[in-house]
């Protein structure tokens, strides 16, 4: 998915999430408040999936590698949303 005219996650940043704000015509500092909250909460969502799925039976090195990724993926999201630049 596109976020403000970007594809690659390692170059979408506060500007790019306020210009998706723009072309949604919402307010930008409620958005970006709404994905740092999301990206904040995302390792203990993921973690607790995964232990649920442990519990379950469900012991595999991709549900680790998926989780990991996933996981490090919010991180930079929220670092990039921190960014000023």
């Amino acid at each position: 998915m596109k976020i403000g005219g970007k594809y690659e996650v390692s170059v979408i940043g506060l500007r790019q999430w306020e210009k998706l704000a723009k072309e949604l015509r919402v307010e930008p500092d409620a958005l970006i408040e709404r994905i740092d909250e999301m990206a904040r909460k995302l390792p203990d969502l993921v973690n607790a999936a995964r232990a649920r799925a442990e519990k379950e039976g469900l012991k595999h090195a991709i549900i680790e590698r998926l989780a990991a990724g996933l996981i490090e993926r919010a991180g930079e999201c929220r670092r990039r949303l921190l960014e000023k630049a």
